[in-house]
């Protein structure tokens, strides 16, 4: 497996064992991490900002990262987000400390913004920018 395939397979691999309810930020049309991580029995949805007319293979919810609906990640001890925009960091930041979960980025190409801890126990370059509270 190579290619964006092997990363999300890999995001997923870390994801599952350490998770339970989980959310995917900006999936886009690229629900390949949720599915997998959905098929290990984890309670996930995908959110971004864009209708789509298709049947989502995972649960699904229209919303902007720029002023969530804060109802719907009640709950979630991880938020991830791979490949987002630059300027997307900051209000995943805000989210993930409303409501009081992990975030984890994988980031397109080398970025790395003010903050961000690497995971050192991935196989692919993950960042942490917010830990819950314990």
């Amino acid at each position: 497996m190579s290619g964006f395939k092997h990363i999300e397979k890999e995001i997923s691999r870390y994801i599952i064992p350490r998770y339970h309810r989980v959310c995917e930020i900006g999936v886009g049309r690229n629900f390949h991490t949720a599915q997998q991580i959905h098929a290990a029995g984890l309670e996930i949805f995908s959110t971004d900002i864009i209708p789509y007319p298709d049947e989502m293979p995972v649960p699904y919810h229209i919303d902007s990262i720029f002023s969530p609906t804060l109802s719907l990640y009640t709950g979630v001890d991880l938020i991830y987000a791979i490949r987002p925009h630059e300027e997307m960091i900051a209000a995943l930041l805000s989210l993930a400390g409303s409501v009081h979960c992990d975030l984890i980025v994988y980031h397109l190409g080398f970025e790395r913004f003010f903050g961000a801890e690497i995971i050192p126990d991935a196989s692919v370059p993950l960042f942490f920018y917010h830990r819950k509270s314990i």
